[in-house]
């Protein structure tokens, strides 16, 4: 905890660069569009043999992010000599999980997910933690985020319809696993009022492809008055009360004690003792989530 990491050995970094997949996520989703344009422009068209190979070479795209994603994974955790950097990851990776293989999109985007959301901020700070998955594609593609907006009315051919609408996917999880936990003393009602503050965050393919991985949809967001936790958030506000509602889960008390539970089960036994639990809560409360901090007290326990 206390040395930087090693260099990778030569071997080793031989090995990765055979099996990894070194486009950007910005190279993915601009090669992904293409795919994409391409079908559409065959769409309704009569099946034919390129439309056929356009679909099967997208398909092996797909199929090389993943496998690349898992080969690196398996070498790293085997031959890395930074173990302590794996193992964090791996955990970290469980705790703000997503499904790869829920949608094309998550797909795509697992292999940066864990590359640029997880691995940087493994022994560093929880809140750069929380907030690099929080803006990441595959979180919001996965608990469908990306989605979320306030209804609003729509009127075409005379007709006035209903559309978008508010997903408490996310804001579920988030209190529920990454955070607070089951038992972190939140309602019903502050499950609704974080999707309504967190409505807009999205992404879109073209923007990622041009190099903005998170976008913020303004017209897609509740920006009239909420209480969340006990918290005021005035009408008017738009992306910032998201990132305040970030800020406020990080400093609570109850993510202090889920973080500190499960990093003691982890690594102690599934029953931890109370008072090793209490310690690691006090130290991630002090050292404002200081993952590194609280391992220290936590291995150095008896």
């Amino acid at each position: 905890l206390n040395n930087p990491n090693q260099p990778l050995p030569a071997n080793l970094q031989s090995q990765l660069n055979a099996v990894s997949n070194r486009q950007s996520i910005q190279q993915i989703a601009q090669s992904y569009n293409q795919f994409v344009q391409e079908n559409r422009a065959n769409a309704g068209a009569t099946e034919s043999m390129q439309s056929m190979a356009n679909r099967e070479a997208q398909q092996k795209f797909i199929n090389g992010i993943g496998n690349a994603a898992t080969s690196e994974r398996i070498l790293l955790a085997a031959y890395s000599p930074n173990q302590l950097e794996e193992v964090m990851t791996d955990f970290w990776y469980n705790h703000f999980n997503v499904y790869r293989n829920k949608t094309a999109h998550s797909r795509i985007f697992f292999q940066d997910y864990e590359k640029n959301a997880i691995r940087p901020y493994a022994l560093g700070k929880f809140k750069d933690l929380l907030t690099a998955t929080a803006h990441h594609p595959a979180m919001l593609s996965y608990l469908d985020n990306w989605l979320s907006s306030t209804p609003r009315q729509m009127t075409r051919d005379g007709k006035t319809t209903t559309v978008g609408g508010i997903n408490e996917n996310y804001a579920r999880e988030i209190m529920e696993l990454h955070t607070l936990g089951v038992n972190g003393g939140y309602s019903q009602a502050d499950v609704t009022a974080l999707a309504r503050i967190l409505s807009g965050w999205s992404y879109t393919l073209e923007n990622i492809a041009a190099g903005k991985q998170f976008t913020y949809k303004r017209a897609a967001h509740d920006s009239t008055a909420k209480t969340w936790l006990g918290q005021n958030f005035p009408a008017g506000q738009q992306q910032e009360e998201g990132e305040r509602a970030l800020d406020i889960l990080a400093r609570s008390p109850a993510t202090a004690k889920h973080v500190a539970t499960e990093l003691a089960i982890y690594f102690v036994s599934d029953n931890p003792p109370a008072s090793l639990v209490s310690k690691l809560q006090s130290t991630f409360l002090q050292s404002n989530g200081d993952i590194k901090q609280v391992l220290k007290v936590l291995f150095n326990s008896t």
